[in-house]
């Protein structure tokens, strides 16, 4: 459960926004709108039956054997309906594709991961190379998942 949350807005400043104020959703909160980041957040577990918490842990842990290890922003794409974005790029043949330091991963296509110091450019640049493909192959147009931030063309 979030208790406390700190963010920093786009002029620098700093805000302790009640977590209620946070509007949070399945892939939607206010931050999405305002751009604020959060740097810091105070977290309360729930009690629970131990075995019940280690039977989630050990859930969760299969998971993410399906993700690939080391730096990524998590999942790119959004799964279009009735498919999955991983799956796409898979049979595009993109899986290992590099460019610069940015790889998509071979484990799950869906992960973009960084292999060797990728540029935020490499990373877009394979991201565009990706929608491209989908789109070309399957008339698929993909929908990040991710946020750029910054200024981008």
């Amino acid at each position: 459960m979030l208790e406390r949350v700190r963010v920093i807005d786009l002029r620098g400043e700093e805000h302790w926004p009640a977590p209620s104020d946070l509007a949070f959703a399945y892939r939607e909160s206010r931050l999405k709108r305002t751009g604020d980041i959060v740097i810091t957040a105070w977290l309360r577990g729930r009690p629970g039956r131990r075995h019940e918490i280690e039977s989630r842990m050990a859930e969760l842990l299969r998971e993410r054997q399906h993700q690939p290890a080391g730096p990524s922003a998590g999942s790119v794409f959004k799964n279009p309906p009735g498919d999955f974005a991983g799956r796409l790029i898979e049979r595009c043949g993109l899986k290992g594709y590099r460019i610069g330091g940015a790889k998509i991963s071979e484990r799950h296509a869906n992960f973009i991961v960084n292999t060797d110091g990728a540029s935020a450019e490499d990373i877009k640049s394979l991201i565009d190379r990706a929608k491209a493909a989908v789109a070309e192959r399957f008339g698929i147009r993909l929908e990040e998942e991710i946020r750029y931030l910054g200024e981008w063309e």
